[in-house]
């Protein structure tokens, strides 16, 4: 009786051993899952998450233009509230994009080429419930062909990836020097008092996408988005650069307390940002969902971009009307159609004056939110204070 009760034990023992390393296997697996998910650095989004990598049918391969596939979304006849939610990947996206700018472009070109775009520069998907809503702010001074070009490419862009999405352009009217960390920080003041926006992209107005695929959404970290522009080879120019276009949400620019004011001209305050953020809304990088090709023979999307920067010696000092006819002086173009080379703006010394609202549909903030922004006591940031 014994013995038998000995081996019962046994058994019973044998078996929550095993149990027991079963338990640490699977526990072992859903760690390591976990592990590789940080690393991977998935979008959060409520209820799911985005997939690594962004992938469109072989149909998609080669560039077309933007416009091509928004002939497709149309208003459906069912009420708001019975729309689906939107899918995980937009089916309007295809891939690499030809930047194909018409001459001699007006912004009622642009508001005619747009026609779901509400007044104020705001869209919504008209077929579905949006996942994602995304405020692009644009800093602006007297480069109103870049902003005609901007407006015309990005539009039809963001409404291929099905978002919420609103566009500020933050125009600075005085004749002073550039300060673009102001003007980014009016944007953002701005845009959330409209609308609780998950995300902001800070976007500089002479950059042009060239990939549907990169996603106008925020990840779990900032982000430097233009890590590939045609004028630096579709390389960064150098360890640290963090200029063109710079993706975070609400919380990291709280985090961050914003953009410095202190700096005037160009690019200065995006290595003041550069160093700032490891350390409180950790190390901008390029995102990880979108796919970037390793070889400039790869068919892959990849995160470029094209430009349409004039050299820094033929900058405006001056403002530049906004109502301009002059046309841009385009440099050659690649085999593969990107827009290479730079822009020539005409010089034009009439002030472009406050207009807070453009009848055109698209928002243009002027410099009368300088004080609201101050008065709320975000800047300037400590680093800056301390120097």
């Amino acid at each position: 009786m014994e013995q038998q009760r000995g081996l019962l034990l046994l058994f019973l023992g044998l078996q929550l051993l095993l149990m027991g390393a079963l338990l640490y296997q699977n526990h072992h697996r859903h760690s390591l899952a976990l592990f590789l998910r940080v690393l991977r650095r998935d979008r959060p989004v409520v209820g799911e998450e985005l997939p690594f990598l962004v992938s469109v049918s072989s149909a998609g391969t080669s560039s077309q233009d933007v416009y091509a596939n928004l002939s497709e979304i149309h208003p459906v006849d069912r009420r708001k509230e019975d729309l689906p939610s939107c899918p995980l990947i937009s089916p309007y996206i295809n891939g690499p994009l030809r930047v194909m700018i018409p001459e001699n472009l007006t912004m009622e070109q642009v508001v005619k080429k747009n026609p779901l775009v509400e007044l104020g520069g705001q869209y919504q998907p008209p077929d579905c419930w949006t996942r994602h809503h995304t405020a692009v702010v644009v800093p602006y001074y007297g480069r109103d062909q870049h902003l005609q070009h901007l407006l015309f490419h990005l539009h039809p862009f963001l409404q291929l990836q099905q978002l919420h999405y609103a566009i500020y352009v933050v125009n600075q009217v005085h004749n002073t020097a550039f300060n673009r960390g102001k003007l980014r920080n009016v944007g953002f003041w701005e845009a959330m008092q409209e609308e609780e926006w998950d995300c902001l992209f800070f976007h500089d107005v002479n950059l042009l996408p060239e990939d549907d695929r990169n996603l106008y959404i925020c990840d779990i970290f900032p982000a430097h988005v233009s890590v590939a522009i045609d004028k630096f080879d579709y390389k960064l120019p150098y360890r640290g650069y963090l200029g063109g276009v710079f993706a975070l949400r609400p919380i990291h620019y709280l985090k961050i307390n914003g953009f410095p004011n202190s700096y005037q001209g160009w690019d200065l305050e995006d290595h003041d940002i550069a160093a700032r953020t490891p350390a409180t809304s950790g190390a901008p990088r390029a995102p990880t969902s979108w796919p970037q090709s390793a070889t400039k023979g790869s068919r892959m999307a990849s995160t470029r971009w094209a430009t349409g920067c004039f050299p820094r010696s033929c900058r405006p000092s001056t403002p530049t009307s906004l109502w301009t006819s002059s046309s841009p002086l385009a440099g050659p173009r690649s085999p593969r159609g990107k827009l290479r080379g730079s822009w020539r703006l005409d010089q034009d010394p009439q002030d472009l004056g406050c207009r807070a609202a453009l009848p055109t549909g698209f928002l243009l903030k002027d410099s009368l939110f300088y004080s609201l922004l101050l008065s709320a006591n975000l800047h300037p940031h400590p680093f800056i204070s301390r120097r």
